[in-house]
Order: C-alpha cells, then sequence, then structure tokens
C-alpha cells in the first residue's frame, strides 16, 4: 500500500540514578579566596543535576565524586555520594562548583578547569530526546559536533513560550545554562562546504543532521521514535557500528545510537545485524543488499505486494494516523477511547483507553507486535477539518487513512 509509505515518516515518533551509601561524607572547609573575588549570581547549572551513583549528570556527561560547592562566604562543601547531594539545603546558598572537576563522557575522563569550560561542555550536548512535543532541544552545533554550524543571530523559546534572540554562541552557552530552549523556525546552517541551508521544522533538522553521516539519511533510521527503530525493524541492542575513520564500536542503546546519528559519526553497521520484526520474530541482515532487501518488506506489512502471508495490522495502521501532536503537530485524527483489538492466534483483546497507551503498544518495555484486527466500529475526528468518520471494518483503514493525503 504506498499511501502506507507515503505516511510511515509521519507515524513513527513516539532526555537522569542510582545510590551509594556513605554516612557523614559532607565535609566543610574553609577555602581562602582572593580579596578581590566577589559572587553575583549562582551557577545555575547546579540546580539541574541529579545523582547516577558515580558522580551527578549534567547533559551528556557526569561529574565525578567527590566534587565540592562554594558557598556565598568562600566555604566549600565536598560530596561524595547521592545521600549528600541530595541533602543541599535551601537555606545554603550555593554560588559555584569547586575547580578542577573530573568528569566523564562516553567512558572517557577529563577534567574541567572553570565554569567558562563546564558551560561549554553542557550547552554541546547533542540531545538524545525532548522533542516529543513538536519542537527540538536548542544546542550549540558546530563543526565539533555536526558537519554544519549554526548562522547567528538565531531565535530560542523556552517552555513558557517566551522568545529570546541569541546573537552569538557565547549568548547561546549562557542560555542554555540558564534554562531548557527549543529552536525557533526558520534558522540557518552552514555546510562543511560552505553551503548555507534553512531549516523550516523539527523534520529538516534531523534530515539535515543525519546527513552527516555516510547513510545520508537513506536507511530509514526512525528518529521520530528516538532511533529505536529502522523501517518496520525493532533494533536489537546492543550492536555495532563503523565510524567514518572505519573504527567499529557497539552501541549499547537508542541513546549512544542517537548521538551518534545526530552527530554525523555513523558510516554503516557493521554485520551481521539483527532486529526484530513486527510479529516477534527475529531476523538479520548479513550485508547492505539484505537490509535493502528486508526494508523493500517493510511496504508488504498490511498482506498486500510480495510479503510472506497475511500479516493483520489494523492496530498499527489505525495507530499511523493517530500518533499526536508530540509529532510535532502531525497527527492525522484523534480516536475516540476507548477501542480494542483481537490477536489472530490467541483471541485475546487489547484494549487501547489513551493515546498514551497506544505509544506503549508499539514503544513500550514490552512491544506487542503481534497479529491484531479491531473491533468495529470505530471513531476518529480528523484534526483539521473538525470531521467525524466511523469505520465498520478492517478495509475502511485506507479510507480512514486516504483523509490524511
Amino acid at each position: 500500500m504506498n499511501l502506507l509509505k507515503t505516511l510511515l515518516p509521519l507515524a513513527l515518533l513516539l532526555v537522569l540514578f542510582t545510590a551509594c551509601e556513605k554516612e557523614n561524607s559532607v565535609t566543610n572547609s574553609e577555602v581562602e579566596l582572593p580579596e578581590l573575588v566577589e559572587f553575583t549570581e549562582s551557577n545555575p547549572l547546579i540546580t539541574r543535576a541529579s545523582g547516577d551513583g558515580y558522580g551527578i549528570e549534567l547533559g551528556c556527561f557526569t561529574i565525578l565524586y567527590p566534587f565540592g560547592l562554594v558557598e556565598e562566604d568562600g566555604s566549600e562543601t565536598t560530596f561524595e555520594s547521592d545521600e549528600d547531594f541530595e541533602t543541599l539545603s535551601e537555606e545554603v546558598i550555593y554560588v559555584d562548583f569547586a575547580y578542577p572537576l573530573t568528569v566523564t563522557m562516553d567512558d572517557e575522563e577529563s577534567t574541567i578547569n572553570d565554569g567558562e569550560e563546564l558551560g561549554n561542555l553542557f550547552a554541546s550536548c547533542v540531545p538524545t530526546g525532548g522533542w516529543e512535543e513538536g519542537d527540538f532541544p536548542a544546542y550549540v552545533i558546530t563543526y565539533d559536533n555536526s558537519c554544519y554550524t549554526l548562522n547567528y543571530p538565531i531565535q530560542l523559546i523556552n517552555v513558557e513560550e517566551e522568545i529570546s534572540t541569541i546573537e552569538s554562541e557565547e549568548e547561546l552557552i549562557d542560555a542554555l545554562s540558564q534554562d531548557l530552549y527549543y529552536f525557533v523556525y526558520p534558522f540557518d546552517l552552514t555546510h562543511e562546504d560552505g553551503e548555507v541551508i534553512t531549516v523550516n521544522n523539527m523534520d529538516e533538522i534531523f534530515e539535515a543532521l543525519i546527513e552527516c553521516n555516510g547513510f545520508n539519511g537513506d536507511t530509514e533510521v526512525d528518529w521520530e521514535q528516538d532511533f529505536e527503530y529502522i523501517g518496520c525493524y525493532l533494533f536489537s541492542f546492543p550492536f555495532d557500528v563503523v565510524l567514518p575513520d572505519g573504527e567499529v564500536v557497539t552501541v549499547n542503546n537508542h541513546m549512544e545510537f542517537c548521538d551518534l546519528m545526530l552527530t554525523g559519526d555513523v558510516f554503516d553497521f557493521a554485520y551481521p545485524i539483527s532486529f526484530t520484526d513486527l510479529e516477534g520474530n527475529e531476523v538479520t541482515a548479513n550485508s547492505g543488499d539484505e537490509l535493502e532487501a528486508l526494508l523493500a518488506d517493510c511496504n508488504d506489512w498490511n498482506g498486500e505486494g510480495e510479503g510472506e502471508g497475511e500479516f493483520d495490522q489494523d492496530h498499527f495502521l489505525i495507530w499511523i494516523g493517530a500518533v499526536s501532536t508530540d509529532l510535532g503537530g502531525l497527527a492525522c485524527y484523534t480516536i475516540e477511547y476507548p477501542i480494542s483489538f483481537t490477536q489472530t492466534d490467541d483471541e485475546s483483546v487489547l484494549t487501547i483507553n489513551s493515546l498514551e497507551d497506544y505509544n506503549d503498544v508499539f514503544f513500550g518495555e514490552y512491544p506487542n507486535l503481534g497479529s491484531y484486527v479491531g473491533n468495529y466500529p470505530m471513531t476518529m475526528t480528523y484534526n483539521n477539518s473538525g470531521e467525524s468518520i466511523t469505520i465498520n471494518t478492517s478495509e475502511e483503514i485506507e479510507l480512514l487513512l486516504l483523509g490524511c493525503e
């Protein structure tokens, strides 16, 4: 069904914490500061971190224990565990970290010597999520983490929908240290070859960033669902990828894969690579050609074409147009819940009470990838026109989706 292939890029969309026990490890010591040092405000990154057992996570890196925080009077408090960090008192104002700090990122340790280095590192963290509401989290895009760089000025918007104009990279770093911001479209990026492109929406920023990979975006890797799918297949983590310099690295989860894809660091998969299909079966591609063949089979999900046998995917096909504005306003219609489906193998009933339930069917901890037919009738309302439509059979799904064109 060509319509399914057309709608699929719109459909598949759907950003820290253990504790170590240690008693009485918070210590205070007086630190002699130069006489002219005067704190005028606190480092906002202090409140944006959370413990992970080894240190405190801040964006894409972890500040390792022990580390110190400096109070207004110049005294320093040392933190050696999550329990220590959780005892931060609202009555004590910590103005900055005590440098140097030891941080780890991608399993490599490095030293941060001052607040400027800390802010630069934090602002350059490539987001591994946070676009579920249709906006893309802002970060510093440069040739250090992409094949593109940002053209200033740009505009940002925060969760309170306040828009700020950013004139330089320094202003962007400062803004991101203060608050969570998203890019405001359109904005321009300059490629390493000098070409300037304009990004008009979230689709286009993903396309641009992924294009930096040797894949050139042609692998059908599903950014819309946090890089957990390729075509109609669920990635089986861990798997190996080839970097542009030929190095083979292991990708342990979708966040690591997201980071590599958005920084343009993936040249190819290291074959063989295995996936899970929509029926829950493991499939393996031993080469790029075999992967292309598997992806071509995705066009036969609805039982048509050259696929083997009929595979009832009512629950998937209806979900395609129902994926919410979490997709960036790309949802076609709203479903009148509850709805239900019957599995063709054991006749068990799958009941869905909300869009959140529906998303969990495909992208929860245990994806429900069986073969289902719908229990009709079902009623949907098109989001653009407000028109309601009731479908009474599986055959009417195609008519429903035609209204999404």
